[in-house]
């Protein structure tokens, strides 16, 4: 899901193992990921905070905020949030984009 929301494309749909997603224009430096076995959606701060970023310019998110070891999604539409706790604000931020991609795509699907 975060791969798609940064515009990478999956190249390999049908492929029951592998999931290659490759993106034009290179975001942070990658043509290519292979999101199957990849953490970089989980542990590397700058990939987190790209999709973070690209979250922000939904029309549909208000406000994000990130706070000690919380992280704070505001949705316009329904007043919904998101207010996941960890031990590790890594974490925590990562748990926030999981719960706001599923809630979103969900959304955007019963719009259809």
């Amino acid at each position: 899901m975060c791969a798609e929301l940064l515009g990478f494309i999956n190249t390999t749909p049908t492929d029951k193992d592998f999931n290659i997603h490759e993106h034009p224009s290179g975001v942070l430096g990658r043509t290519m990921i292979e999101t199957n076995f990849t953490d970089v959606f989980t542990k590397d701060w700058n990939w987190i905070m790209e999709v973070v970023e690209k979250i922000k310019i939904l029309k549909c998110v208000r406000e994000i905020t990130i706070a000690g070891t919380g992280v704070m999604f505001y949705v316009d539409e329904t007043g919904r949030h998101f207010f996941p706790f960890e031990k590790d604000i890594k974490e925590a931020v990562v748990k926030g984009i999981w719960e706001f991609l599923n809630w979103y795509n969900e959304s955007k699907n019963n719009s259809n």
